[in-house]
């Protein structure tokens, strides 16, 4: 059996690192010249860092986790106390939220104006379309206004009233009637616990990728750099292969892909014209990363931020000598959310750095910050954002995509949850290469 997979991220990574372990001939296609995707380190200022807090936590399925041990074994594996908090009102909140830290923090008055809020909520709001009705319904008009509304709006430059509720629903982990249970747990350590305990590879995460890469190619995988993938070969509804940029064709009994499925679409022949609506109806933010290199000054105990404030135009700063020491500097990332028409996506890199410095003087209100040297990386439609129907969207073009017998999607590029982490990108690619080795062993039995 052959099987391609389009991507070398850790969802495809780790479908190939499981496949060629069961002895099934892979080939590993990647635009870029390195592994990793979005997941990969980058080098700057003679250390690895990341474009994003990226993290494994200790909650890692489990068999996902015991599948991993061995490439983690491999690498140099730090383990530390994951810290991130919300920045709103010059008040810190704890992330995942903590009930006793945030009456602490919001003052008796604000917690008997939400208590309140809370009782006179218009209940049955588990249907509502946009986040403003399903978050008024399940939490109440103060609580909606003061803790979720700024900071929504401000990461995807649209009203709540556009926005899908599957975004908070996916960001709250909302499960029917779990409400209940959630507000428990908020005053419990359950919901904290696991989450902080998280590991990171002592010189970024692309060492733990191309450990991932040596193993594989040590098993006779095989892996295909810069490359362009034209489009797919179909017979019928079965996906046979891959052609190439230069339109040669490479047969394959699966093809696994990891890219977006608006991406993934336009391989196909055939595409009916709803679809194809659909996904011009898919918008998108696009993300800047600035990199600030600092005299140690300490500015920030935590390795991550939200920045819920409109007064500051970040939306999360992330410290990375809070994944691991680096020394004699502090590497700071400030994000920035936008699209490509808006007016700090224009700006010259100089511009937007002064705008990241005058953040982090308010954020941090000190105004002696030392920035040694400055780095941008920006990210072209990075997000696609959940408008209202974005839900159906992705359930249409899903259902489309499964009637393909031999077309597998996998990693975070192809699920509709915005919670979803690194670990989960991990466990998805391990638990779709098991259904492809089962499939290979039943053919086998069939011969």
């Amino acid at each position: 059996m052959k099987v391609a997979i389009i991507g070398a991220g850790p969802a495809g990574l780790a479908m190939a690192h499981e496949l060629c372990k069961n002895g099934i001939a892979v080939s590993i296609y990647e635009k870029d010249k390195v592994v990793g995707g979005l997941a990969k380190s980058v080098w700057l200022w003679h250390a690895r860092t990341e474009l994003g807090p990226h993290f494994i936590g200790e909650n890692m399925n489990p068999a996902a986790k015991a599948f991993m041990q061995e490439i983690f074994d491999s690498v140099k594996m730090h383990h530390y106390e994951r810290l991130s908090r919300i920045h709103m009102n010059n008040s810190f909140y704890n992330y995942p939220p903590d009930g006793i830290n945030i009456i602490k923090s919001i003052g008796l008055v604000a917690c008997c104006k939400a208590a309140i809020s809370f009782i006179n909520r218009k209940r049955k709001s588990s249907n509502a379309e946009d986040v403003e009705s399903f978050v008024k319904g399940t939490f109440g008009n103060y609580i909606f206004t003061t803790f979720f509304q700024e900071y929504t709006e401000k990461l995807w430059g649209k009203s709540c009233k556009e926005i899908d509720a599957i975004f908070f629903k996916n960001l709250i982990g909302f499960k029917g009637n779990s409400m209940m249970k959630k507000l428990r747990n908020m005053f419990t350590k359950k919901n904290t616990v696991t989450y902080k305990k998280s590991y990171y590879p002592d010189e970024g995460f692309s060492m733990l990728w191309e450990a991932m890469q040596q193993k594989i190619e040590a098993n006779d995988g095989q892996f295909y750099f810069s490359v362009n993938i034209k489009g797919f070969t179909t017979e019928g509804k079965k996906v046979t292969g891959i052609q190439l940029a230069d339109g040669s064709v490479e047969a394959y009994d699966y093809v696994v892909s990891t890219i977006p499925e608006t991406i993934l679409i336009r391989l196909l022949p055939q595409v009916p014209v709803p679809i194809f609506e659909s996904l011009a109806r898919i918008n998108y933010r696009s993300l800047i990363c600035v990199f600030l290199l600092l005299e140690h000054c300490y500015i920030l105990e935590d390795n991550t931020v939200y920045l819920y404030s409109k007064q500051l135009k970040a939306t999360r700063i992330t410290n990375f000598n809070r994944f691991r020491n680096i020394d004699g500097n502090d590497i700071v990332m400030l994000e920035y959310w936008t699209s490509e028409k808006e007016t700090v996506w224009q700006l010259t890199d100089d511009a937007i750095v002064e705008i990241a410095k005058k953040d982090l003087t308010v954020f941090s209100r000190r105004d002696n910050i030392v920035v040694k040297d400055t780095k941008i990386i920006r990210l072209r439609n990075a997000y696609e954002i959940p408008e209202l129907g974005f839900q159906k969207i992705k359930t249409d073009i899903a259902d489309f995509l499964q009637q393909f017998d031999g077309l597998v999607t996998a990693g975070r590029a192809n699920q509709h949850n915005f919670n979803y982490g690194m670990g989960d990108a991990i466990a998805d690619g391990y638990s779709k290469a098991g259904k492809i080795v089962a499939a290979s062993k039943e053919s086998l039995l069939v011969k």
